[in-house]
């Protein structure tokens, strides 16, 4: 029998063809998919160990992670905190991103998964596990439990420091958040001391009129007038609100809260007509961008009538 084309041997059953031929895609396909697995591999792990660190992790090749993840480059270009500690950061998984910006009463429960995630995938020290903790620490304080918050605060803080320096924007708003709650804590001499090591930083490093250097001046502002030191209070107060008038504008909700706030002080001290102005000019404002019926416009405007009725 004759065939056209490569020659065949005769003896060859045709079923055993069609099955070397089958072995020779099966294994050519097997090959350009552990190629492309390969390729994929190297880019991922020369662009970023750490997303290979979490694909082995996510697989339970825990073993071959930790040495990955040590051995790749210190955390690539990671995200710093602002003073509140409120900010978007690249989740590790979908898990994480799940477990992001939670509130109410299992916020507590999914802020500790979420420790446990990055500390098991990053390592303690990696930046979204100290989010992680600094937002545990803020709920903790909203539930009223402002001890464990300090404690929380005060067991991350070292690491943030020997990892990414004493002066880095991290580290100072870690010690920001800590004079924070040790002030709602009731330790007021503590935190006031800590808040204006902050300020003294944050001014060094941003500038004075640097938004994170202005929240972190408020706050100690805020904490001397509690303390029954109004005058630094007031002068800290004035700066804020001249920053804030400057960068965010008259209306800007953070401007009217510290033109309320200043106008309190003003008041205390007995300027009724100074403090009137101010609380006019932040009733406007809050009624402009917050409604008449929210809750800070109704307490700007409840000040103001108890101040006329006082003169009056």
């Amino acid at each position: 029998m004759t065939h056209s084309g490569a020659a065949q041997d005769v003896m060859t059953p045709p079923w055993a063809a069609t099955a070397g031929r089958r072995r020779v895609i099966g294994r050519d396909v097997v090959l350009a998919a552990l190629a492309t697995v390969l390729a994929l591999v190297v880019a991922v792990f020369t662009a970023a160990p750490q997303v290979f660190a979490w694909w082995l992790g996510l697989l339970g090749l825990i073993a071959l992670a930790g040495p990955i993840r040590r051995g790749g480059a210190a955390y690539r270009s990671p995200p710093d905190l602002d003073p509140d500690g409120n900010v978007d950061f690249e989740a590790t998984s979908a898990l994480a991103r799940s477990l992001r910006d939670r509130s109410g009463p299992d916020a507590e429960q999914h802020h500790r998964q979420r420790i446990a995630l990055h500390s098991r995938l990053l390592g303690p020290d990696h930046p979204d596990t100290v989010l992680a903790h600094n937002d545990l620490a803020r709920t903790l304080g909203e539930y009223g439990r402002t001890a464990e918050a300090v404690e929380i605060l005060r067991e991350v803080l070292p690491s943030v420091a020997r990892t990414r320096g004493d002066e880095h924007p991290d580290t100072l708003s870690i010690r920001n958040n800590l004079a924070a709650a040790l002030a709602a804590a009731g330790r007021p001499d503590e935190a006031t001391r800590l808040f204006t090591e902050v300020l003294a930083s944050r001014a060094r490093e941003l500038g004075a009129l640097h938004p994170h250097t202005l929240s972190v001046r408020n706050n100690l502002a805020q904490l001397l007038a509690g303390l029954d030191r109004s005058d630094e209070a007031e002068t800290h107060l004035r700066i804020v609100l001249d920053g804030r008038t400057r960068l965010l504008g008259d209306d800007d909700p953070l401007t009217a809260s510290t033109r309320h706030g200043l106008a309190v002080i003003v008041a205390a001290r007995g300027d009724d007509a100074e403090a009137e102005r101010l609380f006019v000019r932040a009733l406007t404002a809050r009624r402009r961008r917050l409604g008449p019926r929210h809750p800070l416009t109704l307490a700007t405007r409840t000040a103001l009538a108890e101040l006329i009725r006082r003169r009056a």
